[in-house]
């Protein structure tokens, strides 16, 4: 699976699971979703900085398709938003 589309899945899906988890284990998969979510930006960085642009394009049939694309800004941005989000994740756990 492309690398783009894990990261902004990941959140999602972590959301998602957080909402059903039982109480006492939703400060814990937060920390877990938001860290692995943070290494996951900081590879993609890794993989922005050796080809400058990450692009996933997926054609569905002839007249659809799904495209994502992420410059250095948006890889910059996603890495410092996930690490403020997992460092506030990691103090609310005391």
């Amino acid at each position: 699976m492309n690398l783009l589309l894990t990261l902004i899945f990941l959140p999602a899906a972590g959301s998602l699971a957080i909402y059903i988890l039982p109480k006492k284990y939703k400060a814990i998969a937060s920390v877990f979703i938001l860290g692995s979510a943070f290494l996951l930006s900081l590879l993609l960085m890794a993989a922005f900085l050796r080809s400058k642009e990450i692009l996933f394009s997926k054609y569905l049939n002839s007249w659809l398709s799904i495209s994502f694309m992420a410059d250095g800004l948006a890889v910059f941005m996603a890495a410092v938003s996930l690490f403020v989000g997992f460092l506030i994740a990691l103090y609310s756990l005391g």
